[in-house]
């Protein structure tokens, strides 16, 4: 292989691409393939997600379709509640319902008053609490008759030990865990067809867009990869196109060097291990406050944010003057985690397994977006 054959290789790719971003805008007119009501005006975090969810759940909504959406979820395999609870007097779905010791619960449905009840921890990023099912729990075994209480995250991983016992105590009932993989996205599709109202078929389309993207890192309506894998086939480039997908992983490694390098001369301090499973690098703002960019490649994210460092109280009296300035409207949508006093998940640069975060390391487009952010940050007196 040599270089005629890969320039006339991506000559014909580029002459792909070209014809099919024109074929999509000519698309788009009527067809609006790229747009995304939550990913054009919302950001859906755990607390968001959690609402939609509700919205559709609760028969009382204003989506108008009834029981028809909480019935199919009621008889999910992992949750398998009798059907008899349909006929509930009182049905109540709750987000954010707050319990004991300060604790809220994020999807919580209640059946005449406690007669059974399913409670629904959301995680969609935020890291497990210190008992936090434990606390969940016990305010179930006080308060319901009958309940099942349910761990939701993006791919089925477990509960955190730390957050079902205490003090060497385990939880009164196992909690049921399921997934957005495996059975939320599915149930989606599944109420589809039970949606008489094409205004809530398309809110719901578009939901399970915006979490295919999210959870199973697939682009929105994308025809590139079918028509490059038509082109290639056609013109017996099979072999070149073998070879550049082998040399993918060695370009991902020096261009993630290249943003190592790049933080590096923006002052920031990594440790050895950047850009392993949860690892940081940090900037010291004014009033030695950590400006801190994270990666988790495995989990497909990307954060940038200040930390809520225990030994330093400024860090919340910065937090409100970062709310006053009006500084996380100008950045992003605030994610609430526990350990950050404000953080941003910029969702440009959030899937690694697509071209786009790459391709904003290559042109240094990453490099000025954490110039912006430190440069604003800092004028917050």
């Amino acid at each position: 292989m040599n270089k005629i054959n890969l320039s006339q290789f991506f000559s014909g790719i580029n002459e792909v691409i070209d014809k099919e971003k024109e074929t999509r805008k000519i698309k788009n007119k009527t067809e609006s393939n790229d747009y995304n009501i939550f990913n054009q005006f919302f950001k859906l975090g755990e607390n968001k997600t959690s609402e939609l969810l509700a919205f559709f759940i609760d028969p009382n909504e204003t989506h108008g379709q009834g029981n028809v959406f909480l019935k199919s979820f009621l008889e999910l395999n992992k949750i398998q509640a009798d059907l008899c609870l349909l006929d509930s007097t009182k049905i109540e779905v709750i987000t954010e319902r707050i319990i004991e010791n300060d604790r809220r619960i994020d999807l919580y449905i209640d059946f005449d008053n406690g007669k059974y009840v399913i409670a629904i921890e959301n995680k969609l990023g935020a890291e497990d609490q210190a008992y936090q099912l434990f606390d969940y729990d016990i305010h179930l075994h006080n308060y319901a008759k009958q309940y099942k209480l349910v761990y939701l995250n993006k791919f089925g991983d477990k509960a955190s030990k730390n957050s079902i016992t205490k003090d060497g105590e385990n939880l009164k009932q196992d909690y049921i865990g399921i997934n957005y993989r495996e059975h939320i996205i599915p149930l989606l599709e599944i109420w589809k067809p039970f949606c008489k109202s094409p205004r809530i078929t398309y809110l719901l389309e578009d939901f399970i867009q915006y979490l295919n993207l999210d959870v199973n890192n697939e682009q929105i309506m994308n025809n590139h990869t079918s028509e490059i894998a038509k082109h290639i086939i056609a013109k017996n480039e099979v072999e070149t196109a073998f070879k550049i997908n082998e040399s993918i992983g060695l370009i991902k490694e020096k261009l993630f060097e290249k943003l190592k390098k790049e933080l590096g001369s923006l002052g920031f301090i990594l440790d050895n291990n950047f850009g392993n499973r949860q690892t940081e690098a940090n900037f010291k703002l004014k009033n030695d406050i950590d400006f801190t960019i994270g990666f988790d490649l495995h989990q497909d994210s990307f954060y940038v944010g200040i930390l809520n460092a225990k030994d330093s109280p400024n860090t919340n009296q910065y937090h409100k003057k970062l709310i006053a300035t009006g500084l996380s409207l100008k950045l992003g949508e605030v994610i609430e985690y526990d350990r950050w006093a404000w953080v941003v998940n910029p969702s440009s640069y959030k899937n690694w397994n697509t071209s786009e975060p790459w391709i904003a390391i290559s042109n240094g487009e990453i490099k000025k977006y954490l110039e912006n952010i430190i440069a604003q940050l800092n004028r917050v007196e």
